[in-house]
Formats: structure tokens, sequence, C-alpha cells
């Protein structure tokens, strides 16, 4: 568990189980799985500001929707940026 549990921190990008599975050494994407599980049971009973989610077909670290203000005052993270259809089309 610890393996994949480093495995996801290091991760800038969502990793499918499968690859999870392989960069951690595991034996495939269902172990990976049922560990991402286990590592989100451990998360949410210590209360910790971070859980596993499964983005874009993969898994990533991230932290917990309810600390977004405060981490965007302490450090500038970029606020999600909507284009007009004009704008797309240019």
């Amino acid at each position: 568990m610890a393996r994949l549990e480093a495995v996801l921190l290091l991760g800038e990008h969502p990793q499918t189980s499968r690859k999870l599975a392989q960069l951690a050494g595991l034996t495939d994407g269902t172990r990976a799985r049922t560990l991402v599980r286990a590592l989100n049971a451990a998360y949410d009973a210590g209360g910790y500001a971070f859980r596993v989610e499964e983005v874009a077909g993969g898994f990533q670290l991230m932290s917990r929707k309810k600390f977004a203000p405060w981490l965007q005052r302490v450090q500038h993270v970029p606020v999600e940026v909507r284009l007009s259809g004009p704008a797309m089309e240019t």
C-alpha cells in the first residue's frame, strides 16, 4: 500500500489502475483499486486533507474541496477559466 501511495503522491496526472499496479509493483489493476479504497478509508478515518479521486479514467491524489479557498490563499492556484463560444472559435 505504501508503494501505491508513493506513486500517487508523485503523479502529476491521473493514472489508470493498470498503470498504478505496474508502477507500484502490484499484481494487477484490481489489486490497485482495492488498495485505493483502503487508502481512502484510512484517509477518511484519520481526517486527512486529501484523498484519492477517480479523474478522467484514472486515479490521482487530491486535496479535499473544503480546503480549496485556503489553498488558493496560500499558493496561487489557477482559477478555472471558461471561454465563450467566440473565444473558442478563435
